[in-house]
């Protein structure tokens, strides 16, 4: 094994973690978002949880949605 492609491995290995962990802080904080403005209307309106719940859902959903497009990109 030559030096230099251990030193390719390890960078990809860096990046992808890299990667990967700004996508979790990224899933999190939509999901934090969407569920502070639904609790923030249903406040308003009185009609907790439906709001945030759908809040948690959307965010959830459609940070799955795009794990699964860049999961599939990677390939």
């Amino acid at each position: 094994m030559d030096k230099n492609e251990t030193s390719d491995r390890d960078s990809k290995g860096k990046n992808d973690l890299i990667r990967w962990t700004g996508f979790g802080f990224e899933f999190g904080g939509v999901i934090a978002v969407l569920c502070y403005i639904g609790y923030k209307i249903d406040a308003a309106i009185n009609s907790s949880p439906f709001f945030l719940l759908g809040g948690f859902f959307t965010g959830f959903f459609g940070m799955l949605y795009l794990l699964y497009k860049q999961m599939k990109n990677t390939k």
